[in-house]
This record gives structure tokens, sequence and C-alpha cells, in this order.
């Protein structure tokens, strides 16, 4: 029943984050004046986590963050919930394979270190209402799963959501076009070369566990959840 009326559902869910989304896509193309190198010291990736390109491994046995970003970027393209929250779960899993090959050995991401990897992943994937997208998929999520991997998956998007949407509101200090590192240029940021940080980084104390409505909301959220679990039987 979901795709008959998937487009108009949806529809409710973005006017629900309107105001959000225009905030968190401000912060999306701040983020996107930074090259790569850049923006992993922008968000404070720990520098032993960072991928490596010197790896002697073939092209599809190589796991790196590009390939987290094309799993994340397959949420906007199914209208089911499921294979939304498997694409979520992929990419965390990309992300982890790319600190593992990074470290040597296996390493399990806690929140404190996943956090700003994947908000390196979600910048560089610009979904499109992404808040919109998250609460639709919350409220469809399977109630068994509450408290599991999906849940917890669901909350550091969440989180990253939330920190972007502030990356939109604040001053973001670029390089200037031609210096080591920033837009325009090749060469790779030197050692004094450090932009400004984002403060605040959200973790896993202040993720939240369920969407945050905006304060001029069209209506109820449960209203749409109780429209989203009609669609799903």
């Amino acid at each position: 029943m979901l795709p008959s009326f998937y487009s108009e559902l949806f529809t409710l869910y973005l006017l629900l984050h309107e105001r959000e989304d225009r905030r968190y896509s401000q912060g999306i193309a701040s983020l996107s004046l930074f090259p790569d190198t850049q923006l992993l010291e922008h968000l404070d990736v720990q520098r032993q986590l960072w991928p490596r390109e010197d790896l002697t491994l073939t092209t599809n046995q190589r796991h790196s963050l590009v390939s987290a970003t094309e799993c994340l970027q397959k949420i906007i393209i199914t209208v089911d919930p499921r294979e939304k929250q498997e694409a979520l779960e992929r990419t965390y899993e990309e992300i982890e394979a790319t600190v593992s090959q990074a470290l040597g050995q296996e390493h399990k991401l806690p929140m404190d270190d996943l956090l700003p990897l994947l908000i390196y992943v979600v910048s560089r994937a610009r979904i499109q209402h992404l808040g919109a997208e998250l609460h639709l998929t919350r409220d469809m999520m399977d109630p068994n799963h509450t408290g599991g991997r999906y849940d917890f998956l669901l909350t550091a998007l969440e989180s990253c959501y939330q920190h972007i949407q502030r990356d939109g509101t604040t001053r973001i200090d670029c390089p200037p076009a031609g210096t080591p590192g920033s837009p325009g240029s090749s060469a790779s940021p030197g050692p004094g070369v450090v932009p400004s940080r984002p403060r605040g980084l959200p973790g896993c104390e202040q993720a939240q566990t369920g969407p945050c409505p905006s304060s001029d909301s069209p209506g109820p959220p449960t209203r749409l959840a109780g429209l989203a679990q009609y669609a799903l039987n």
C-alpha cells in the first residue's frame, strides 16, 4: 500500500521539517567548501582513522568513505523503510571497514569516533530533505528494533543532522582559495594549516532518540506516525 501514496505522505514530512532542512542545506553548503583533508581536520577526525590511499589492495578490496557515501545515498531511491535502514547499516559497516583498514586491524567505532566520520559522509552525500527522510524512516521502523542497531544508527544520523544545522547558522572560516588544501588548490594542507573546528559536536549522551519537530510544524508528529504505520499495513 505504501508506494501508492508515498509521495503524498512524504510531502507532509517535508512540510514538517521545512525550516530544519533549510538550515541543514546551508550547513551542507558550508561544509562542501572544504576539500577532503581539511574537512576531516575541521570535524576533528583522529588522524589514525583517516582512510589510507597507499594500501596494496585492488579497488574492489579497498574500503573508502566514498563507498560509504554511495551507500548512504541509496536511502533516497527507495520507499521501503526497511531498505532505508539497511542502507544506513551498510554505510556504517563501510565506515567501520575503512577505519579498520587504516588501522590494520578490526576496529569497532565508539559513538565519539563514529559521529565525525558520519558527518563527513553525510556532507558528501548531499541528501536533500534529510530531516524528512529521518522522521519518516523512524516512524516506519519496526517497534521490535527499538533499542537495537537500526535505532542506534538512526539516532547517530539524527545527531549528525542536528550538528550540520548548527554549521548552517554559524560562520565557518574556510581557507582562502589558492592556499594549500583549500578549494581550488591541489596541494595538501601544510602542518600549520588547521581550520577552525566545530564546537559542541554531539556525543552519544546528546544524541536524541527521536525526531525534532519544528515549532511551526503543520500538525502533531503522532498523526504522521499513525499515517505511516497505516501505510505499512
